[in-house]
């Protein structure tokens, strides 16, 4: 086992947690703790209590709250006063407004407001102000919400040469509307969740080819290619991602679209694949799949063999990597 993780058992899995500095996440509130560190406005304008809901076909103790739907509200408010910067809470709104504010202290601002609502933007800033959308689409759903609030105020705030730290602590966590929460925690790092919502955006997201086509042209002076072409690298590590949320959690759905993702591999690059034949004699999975000329970029190909080698492990040999 690596120093500073620990294993647990999930739905017939292992789920690799990981902890920081020996530590584990720690426990902010969860329907399990009850309403416990939670600060209520006194003039009634919020409430939050324990309720039985059923998450992903379990039933279970989540929190349900009704709090003012102005972001601004603090009626409902759970200090946490932390420097560590990786917050996750799984959320369900259930009504139109509202949503729920981080509060977190910056180098920019003594105070700075990451606000996550329903609006179908990814991110909006006014001077302290970041609005952050979890989409319309997704209104009435139990949501896992893994912020790295530091990367969050660096891509807000920060210059675009200047990646320095921006977060140093997190203030408090405020809910705004009607809704139900879970599961919230605190982290120096959140790895493992991170890359579950990597896996579950490619299961999502693969389409009939088995590939994740990319939305944009390439054009620079020597390569050009149209909007919907495909990445041996691109599939390399969405091939690496998949094998390795297989082995963390054991559900075979992640596995079972890395071996889709193969389909590609097999198509040359002038049938929309990203093969190539290198001296006209061995095969080479293109980063770039131009044609008629290959562009034969090595580390792209590097990559593409990783994701297949990951592949192959799993798929034959049964050993987890």
């Amino acid at each position: 086992m690596e120093e500073g993780y620990w294993w647990k058992k999930v739905d017939g899995g292992r789920l690799l947690v990981e902890e920081s500095g020996w530590r584990k996440d720690q426990k902010l509130s969860n329907g399990d703790l009850g309403t416990t560190g939670w600060k209520i406005a006194q003039d009634g304008s919020a409430s939050i209590k324990v309720l039985d809901d059923q998450v992903k076909g379990l039933t279970r103790k989540v929190l349900v709250f009704n709090a003012p739907v102005s972001m601004t509200s603090d009626s409902l408010t759970f200090p946490v006063n932390s420097a560590d910067l990786t917050l996750c809470v799984s959320i369900k709104m259930t009504g139109p407004e509202g949503g729920l504010t981080i509060r977190v202290k910056t180098r920019k601002y003594p105070v700075a407001y990451i606000h996550f609502t329903h609006e179908d933007v990814w991110m909006k800033v006014d001077g302290e102000h970041i609005t952050l959308g979890m989409k319309q689409k997704n209104f009435g759903k139990w949501m896992r919400l893994t912020r790295d609030l530091d990367v969050d105020t660096i891509k807000a705030f920060n210059d675009p040469k200047d990646h320095s730290k921006q977060a140093l602590e997190i203030i408090d966590v405020t809910l705004h509307g009607r809704g139900l929460i879970d599961n919230m925690t605190v982290a120096a790092t959140a790895h493992n969740e991170n890359l579950m919502h990597a896996a579950d955006w490619l299961v999502e997201n693969q389409d009939g080819k088995g590939g994740w086509a990319t939305s944009s042209a390439l054009d620079n002076f020597e390569m050009q290619l149209p909007p919907g072409w495909y990445s041996a690298m691109g599939q390399g590590q969405g091939m690496s991602t998949l094998v390795r949320a297989f082995n963390l959690t054991g559900d075979r759905k992640y596995l079972d679209t890395a071996e889709k993702a193969l389909h590609l591999y097999t198509l040359g690059s002038e049938e929309g694949g990203v093969r190539a034949r290198f001296m006209g004699q061995l095969d080479w999975y293109e980063e770039y799949p131009t044609v008629p000329t290959s562009s034969f970029v090595l580390n792209g190909f590097i990559f593409s063999m990783m994701g297949l080698y990951d592949v192959m492990v799993c798929l034959y040999m049964c050993h987890p990597l």
